[in-house]
């Protein structure tokens, strides 16, 4: 559950439910994302495993990390 406040301060709750994938992927990203431009990505990185086992490499961890932080500083 996520709570956030509206503009008047009150308590807003979400409630979200894993669905079961209902497109082809991997069960946890679907297909289609693979696919996004990269030309829009200001960097990437090239793992060749599955997407679940890349993040039992250290340096994938790191990078991730380090590009959710970037994000949350920009965050407004």
């Amino acid at each position: 559950m996520i709570t956030e406040r509206d503009s008047r301060g009150r308590p807003r709750f979400y409630q979200y439910t894993i669905s079961d994938a209902d497109e082809p992927g991997d069960g946890t990203v679907p297909e289609r994302s693979g696919s996004a431009r990269v030309a829009q990505a200001r960097e990437s990185l090239v793992v060749a495993t599955e997407h679940e086992p890349a993040y039992n490499q250290e340096a994938a961890r790191w990078f991730t990390l380090a590009s959710l932080l970037e994000i949350a500083e920009q965050w407004e």
